[in-house]
């Protein structure tokens, strides 16, 4: 004779097994960069889909950063993997861009490095690394649920400008 507890407790692993086989996880990344005071620097916005199929169609995140260091953030999409998708993005705070990509269609984000974020390097920075960030995730399926995803944060190297120390040349004038 099966006994409630059992019931109960089959039920119950039956649901943590259907709700597993029905989450997907992804991984959003930031990728690493150098740069130098005054120049731009491009870094990775990389998607990885660890369960399949993928059913990522739209997402919301905001990218943080120093802004003593790093300043005049914008995205550009891989539209070779976001396809019929629009960006819109907007600097919250100072130190804080909110990106939120989205469609009417229903096409899958491919994974891989799905956009670049390019920064200036204030000319003041001081050399060293600072940190880049993801916050406030949101991943949408089709059907505009929540899809279980993580996170991995990255840094920006500042390196000195590499200058050429002046070059003197000796010239002599003979006269003929």
């Amino acid at each position: 004779m099966i006994t409630s507890q059992f019931k109960t407790c089959l039920y119950s692993i039956f649901l943590l097994l259907t709700f597993s086989l029905n989450a997907e996880d992804l991984s959003l990344s930031l990728g690493t960069t150098t740069g130098q005071p005054g120049n731009t620097i491009t870094i990775k916005l990389n998607l990885t889909h660890t369960v399949q199929p993928p059913t990522a169609v739209a997402f919301n995140l905001d990218i943080n950063y120093d802004p003593n260091v790093l300043e005049n953030p914008s995205i550009v999409l891989n539209t070779q993997l976001v396809t019929n998708k629009e960006i819109a993005q907007n600097k919250i705070s100072d130190g804080k861009l909110r990106i939120i990509c989205y469609g009417i269609n229903q096409d899958i984000i491919s994974q891989g490095a799905i956009a670049d974020i390019s920064f200036k390097v204030k000319t003041t920075a001081v050399i060293g690394t600072t940190q880049v960030s993801i916050s406030d995730v949101v991943v949408a399926n089709a059907n505009a649920s929540a899809i279980v995803s993580t996170k991995t944060d990255n840094s920006v190297t500042i390196q000195q400008n590499s200058l050429q120390p002046p070059q003197f040349v000796n010239i002599t004038i003979v006269n003929n």
